[in-house]
């Protein structure tokens, strides 16, 4: 997936990024003059069977890197900080909700009284 900004719907890709496609920011996050900083980039692979119990909360972020479930390329300050973001802006909540209204049963890890 790819998340473009503010007010852009994300996109769903099939093809993965290569590595050398993703580029830290510049030194301090500031541009030197003429220069356009680059924004922070991360890539997090997680697999299928993986993506439905991290974002209804039965898969913790460090947990599934520590285990090697999921994968990080780029800025990893920037990966620590998106399950806080997701998290805040209530994800696993939406989540739980379509998943309710949609019919789709949650897999074991997931928590029942969650549901």
């Amino acid at each position: 997936m790819l998340f473009p900004g503010a007010g852009q719907p994300p996109t769903i890709s099939t093809q993965r990024p290569s590595a050398s496609s993703v580029r830290p920011t510049s030194k301090g996050g500031k541009a030197s003059a003429g220069t356009v900083a680059s924004l922070p980039v991360v890539v997090v692979e997680i697999e299928d069977s993986d993506i439905l119990n991290f974002v209804t909360g039965g898969l913790h972020g460090l947990r599934a890197f520590v285990s090697g479930r999921i994968r990080v390329l780029g800025d990893h300050q920037v990966a620590l900080q998106l399950e806080e973001v997701f998290n805040k802006a209530g994800g696993v909540e939406k989540a739980m909700k379509f998943l309710r209204e949609h019919n789709i049963a949650v897999g074991k890890e997931q928590s029942p009284s969650k549901l």
